[in-house]
């Protein structure tokens, strides 16, 4: 298993308060990764710490290691070998739980960031939105009506447009945080099946509190509880019917 990401004794820290406690685990490259746990068990903090974005927190430190695999090399978030925090966050890119396309067209929710983030201009900028929109399904959505506010577009458009945005910044792995949260059954069991057929070109970690979710689109599923793994296993491994709830019962 190539790793696409690993913890190694890693703690995070808002304040005195632990939140993670020395976790080592490895994530698979080219798969979905799963972090399943209670309410403050830290998920989301642990998949924000793979980008750097728990930095903007007052208070938050950690110790331990933490590394992502850029370019084919890992690299550490943090730290003076780690990259710059923009070109952290291009490459590791982040989609949240609740759709935030900027109060712009849907056009400039794709092209300002290109300009912005990557450099990249006019008809090469066209070029990557209308790719990026063509990988997340939403292009005969909007090919249309580019120049509309985002914010006409359903919450599960919402969310596919955050993707593509993310997607257009080419990066290596993609973070999820509980993408699926605010969107209705169609809307979800779209960008569901969407995350399966990114997982060919993307290394995706994604925190879900749905376990069903989980199953039906991660190859791997790390337990959380109270900032500790208390599992991390193939998705193949989990048993079925009645065993399941004495199952989760052990690692939730």
């Amino acid at each position: 298993m190539i790793p696409c990401a690993v913890a190694e004794k890693f703690s995070a820290f808002f304040g005195s308060r632990p939140v993670l406690s020395e976790i080592s685990l490895s994530f698979s490259e080219k798969s979905v990764t799963a972090l399943l746990g209670r309410s403050g068990s830290g998920k989301t903090t642990l998949l924000r710490s793979l980008n750097g974005l728990n930095d903007h927190f007052a208070g938050f430190r950690s110790t331990g290691d933490l590394s992502v695999r850029l370019g084919g090399i890992l690299r550490p978030v943090r730290g003076p070998d780690a990259l710059p925090a923009s070109e952290l966050r291009r490459r590791v890119g982040m989609v949240f739980q609740n759709p935030n396309p900027l109060p712009l067209s849907i056009r400039r929710n794709m092209t300002l960031p290109l300009s912005l983030v990557a450099g990249t201009e006019g008809e090469e900028a066209e070029g990557v939105m209308r790719e990026a929109f063509v990988k997340v399904g939403l292009w005969p959505e909007v090919s249309h009506r580019l120049d509309r506010p985002a914010a006409e577009l359903s919450g599960g458009q919402q969310q596919r447009l955050c993707l593509a945005r993310a997607v257009a910044l080419k990066p290596e792995i993609l973070l999820l945080d509980e993408p699926t949260a605010s969107l209705d059954y169609l809307a979800a069991a779209g960008v569901e099946e969407l995350i399966l057929s990114l997982k060919e070109q993307y290394s995706i970690i994604m925190v879900s509190h749905s376990f069903a979710q989980a199953r039906r689109v991660a190859d791997t599923l790390v337990f959380l509880s109270d900032g500790r793994v208390s599992a991390a296993l193939p998705v193949s491994d989990v048993p079925l019917g009645a065993d399941i709830g004495p199952f989760l019962e052990r690692y939730l």
